[in-house]
């Protein structure tokens, strides 16, 4: 799947269309043309929740750059702010009226970011076993974020994050027979 373009989302469930519509009116995609952005939220995939926000991963090529880039067009929204994690990763988060949007900023190229790989991984389990969506849902509405709620249901052990990463290597029917 490709997940820079969201156009996918506009014939989805009503989450998915309003994700679309969302980031159609903010002109996210066209803003942020320059860093290769992608979306890596868990609507794509149909594993949101009502507490679920857009995630927007960019490559960064200076940080000065994309930081002015973000804030110019996006720091007059509700709640803006934006940081620096101790990773060197830029976020900036704000409010619109159905979602909370997160976009991040990253050196790496945007395949090899965590958030991507993890995106295609869950779309890649639920596509050898589409009953653990609403398993994964229940685990998350208890409180489990997603990689956790994979990462349960999955028998995975250690930091659930990497240890979801660990199926890239696993051929589907391994990965099927783990569910």
């Amino acid at each position: 799947m490709n997940w820079r373009k969201f156009s996918y989302l506009k014939s989805g469930p009503d989450t998915q269309r309003q994700a679309y519509q969302t980031l159609k009116n903010l002109d996210l995609f066209t803003v942020l043309e320059g860093f290769d952005p992608a979306l890596v939220s868990t609507v794509c995939v149909n594993l949101h929740t009502s507490e679920s926000d857009l995630d927007v991963i960019c490559q960064m090529t200076t940080e000065s750059h994309f930081t002015s880039t973000v804030r110019e067009n996006f720091g007059h929204k509700p709640n803006f702010r934006i940081w620096e994690r101790s990773s060197g990763e830029i976020v900036a988060r704000f409010d619109t009226d159905i979602f909370p949007i997160e976009i991040f900023g990253g050196k790496k190229a945007i395949e090899q970011q965590y958030a991507w790989r993890h995106l295609s991984m869950m779309h890649r389990v639920l596509s050898i076993e589409p009953k653990l969506r609403e398993r994964v849902r229940e685990l998350k509405r208890e409180g489990f974020s997603t990689e956790e709620a994979f990462a349960e249901l999955l028998a995975l052990e250690g930091n659930p994050y990497e240890a979801f990463l660990s199926l890239e290597t696993k051929s589907d029917q391994e990965i099927k027979s783990m569910t």
